[in-house]
């Protein structure tokens, strides 16, 4: 999880989440259409990437929980191996 000491993420759900992105994206466009100062744009763009960030290790945690869980065999615990995972098109039964 990202550390920023201004933002607590724990707070927002994923909607919430993708609300404040969207958000942030619109007033960065908004600056530098406007030609805004680049202190401004510079602090806007590290807060969207900030955000952005968030939103990919939740994604990056909910793929691999369900990796896992749809392959038993797997350690949760270790790195992922791409050979390990079961192929959806064969049978256990083969």
């Amino acid at each position: 999880m990202n550390f920023n000491p201004l933002v607590d993420f724990s707070d927002y759900s994923d909607e919430v989440l993708l609300e404040k992105i969207n958000e942030l994206g619109n007033k960065l466009s908004v600056a530098h259409r406007t030609f805004m100062s680049p202190q401004i744009i510079n602090q806007l763009q590290a807060t969207y990437q900030t955000f952005r960030m968030e939103q990919q290790e939740r994604l990056q945690k909910q793929l691999r929980t369900k990796i896992v869980k749809d392959n038993p065999k797997l350690d949760p615990n270790k790195p992922l191996n791409i050979g390990e995972l079961d192929d959806p098109g064969q049978d256990d039964n083969d």
